[in-house]
């Protein structure tokens, strides 16, 4: 269903992979086409892991958020199984920083940072 939303988004184009394959798992086990390890796109194989990890890590109306070392061990008990492993390590090794970088970063600051790096992969410039 995602493939078919950003269909004819041209600047969504390249995400086409990560957005169709990211329920795919490391052993096999995932979907929509059962495939393993390296047959999984790289990009599908990274959203994955940021994908499970912001899931855990955010408030929804129907759970609430992890705490951070909660939110790692799903991610390091994932390697081999659902994660690739070296994706996931190299996650994990930055993991930290980036939610403190992110999380104590004002609303505003985030959203200006968004548009701008929309703009540099899209090739449409954002007003902030």
């Amino acid at each position: 269903m995602g493939q078919q939303i950003i269909a004819g988004n041209q600047w969504l184009q390249k995400a086409e992979q990560a957005i169709g394959s990211h329920h795919e798992k490391f052993d096999e086990t995932g979907y929509p086409d059962g495939l393993r390890g390296d047959e999984i796109p790289l990009t599908a194989r990274m959203f994955a892991v940021v994908d499970v990890f912001d899931a855990n890590t955010s408030e929804h109306p129907y759970k609430r958020a992890l705490p951070l070392e909660e939110a790692k061990t799903i991610v390091r008990d994932g390697c081999g199984k659902h994660f690739d492993p070296a994706i996931a390590n190299a996650f994990l090794k930055h993991a930290d920083g980036l939610l403190d970088e992110t999380g104590a970063a004002p609303h505003d600051d985030l959203v200006t940072r968004l548009r701008v790096d929309i703009g540099r992969y899209s090739g449409q410039a954002q007003s902030a």
